[in-house]
């Protein structure tokens, strides 16, 4: 679950969860590093377009924080901005990555479920990373990683119009009949 505050992983082998690991490694070390190095941005509107532009690599999605007024000192902001993004991005799936390498046995792992409001926008380097470094279960032709769990948010808990349902997976999957239906 790459949560705001802190990442963790639960996975299985055949069909049983054999391992949990968790780190202080939250989306939100993003923010704080972006934050750190550019203008002293909101963290509310700042955290929802940071998800935005990661999500589609959409510059526009940056407009809302942008404090400039000047047409063309906007532009040279929003430009800023996102390249502090996409660094900070990097730095924070290269501490994911080294810290999985220390902490999980990935060659012993049957089905590796990832979920979490920060998994949406970092899945592009992160799903990667996982299937080349997990193996391939016998009978199967890729690696067992299942993004969001597999888990669907029911209408009912009435998630807010402007949240993605699937930052709620990760929560709903933990305290819902279903944990991990892909293994049961």
């Amino acid at each position: 679950m790459l949560g705001h505050r802190n990442a963790s992983f639960f996975w299985s082998r055949d069909k049983r969860m054999s391992g949990f690991t968790s780190s202080d490694l939250g989306f939100s070390k993003i923010l704080a590093q972006t934050r750190a190095r550019t203008l002293d941005y909101k963290d509310s509107p700042l955290i929802e377009s940071l998800a935005k532009y990661l999500t589609d690599n959409d510059q526009d999605a940056l407009e809302p924080v942008l404090l400039n007024k000047d047409h063309s000192l906007r532009q040279k902001e929003k430009k800023q901005l996102g390249k502090v993004i996409t660094e900070e991005a990097d730095n924070y799936t290269h501490a994911i990555f080294q810290w999985i390498a220390e902490k999980i046995e990935l060659g012993d792992i049957g089905e590796f479920i990832i979920a979490g409001g920060g998994c949406e926008p970092l899945k592009d380097t992160i799903l990667p990373y996982l299937r080349e470094k997990l193996p391939v279960p016998p009978g199967r032709d890729r690696p067992g990683i299942f993004l969001h769990g597999g888990i669907q948010v029911p209408d009912e808990l009435m998630i807010p119009p402007n949240q993605d349902k699937k930052r709620f997976a990760d929560v709903f999957g933990l305290w819902s009949e279903d944990l991990i239906p892909s293994l049961k």
